[in-house]
């Protein structure tokens, strides 16, 4: 089971290798084994849009300020 920090430092990361906010279509593109499904991601934070807010990401596109994000 994953914790919530767990998953917030996977989307950001993924959001550092993609350039901007991922995508479920991209997020299962780069994750690797051991990181968190859409699924499960989802489940826990109620949508994949509201899983990028709690990241700190832009849900609705690209994070063109992702690179001045502090996390």
């Amino acid at each position: 089971m994953f914790r919530r920090h767990e998953m917030i430092s996977e989307i950001r990361a993924a959001a550092v290798k993609k350039h901007g906010t991922p995508t479920i279509r991209g997020w299962n593109e780069i994750k690797n084994d051991d990181a968190p499904s859409t699924s499960t991601i989802v489940g826990f934070f109620g949508s994949w849009n509201n899983a990028m807010k709690q990241a700190g990401l832009n849900p609705n596109g690209n994070n063109h300020r992702w690179r001045q994000l502090r996390w």
